[in-house]
């Protein structure tokens, strides 16, 4: 029981120095975490932002965008990842070819591949970089 008991304290011990800030390791967890992003960032800004910014924001941005979807909000990696659901959505969408709706100027191949792989690059990231954290468990 006592083992049991070392086991399930240590998390909250890393927690509780990760919340305050305290401590080497504490602060290199936040710096390694802050710094997980980086090239992600750099190809958001640099590559997908752009297409975005051409080919959707025009409906999918401003104070009434379209189907309630606004991609003017997310400014970096850290954003796309806390609505990963949006961002696989808008994948699926552009796979399709359903996005942007014929009639509208089109991404090229190249730039709708482009930013269909980083949303796919990201997803991978996300998932390993959680694998095994059962998340809030009762």
């Amino acid at each position: 029981m006592r083992y049991r008991f070392v086991l399930g304290a240590a998390p909250l011990v890393v927690l509780a120095s990760c919340a305050t800030g305290s401590g080497s390791v504490a602060s290199e967890g936040a710096q390694s975490m802050a710094a997980d992003y980086q090239s992600f960032d750099q190809s958001f800004v640099g590559s997908v932002q752009p297409v975005v910014n051409g080919y959707c924001t025009g409906c999918h941005g401003g104070e009434r965008p379209r189907a309630r979807l606004d991609l003017t909000a997310f400014e970096n990696t850290a954003q796309v990842v806390a609505a990963m659901d949006v961002w696989d959505h808008v994948r699926q969408r552009l796979e399709a070819g359903e996005m942007p709706p014929e009639g509208r100027p089109q991404p090229s191949a190249e730039e709708r591949q482009e930013v269909i792989s980083w949303i796919e690059s990201l997803s991978d990231y996300e998932a390993q970089r959680n694998s095994g954290d059962p998340n809030p468990v009762p």
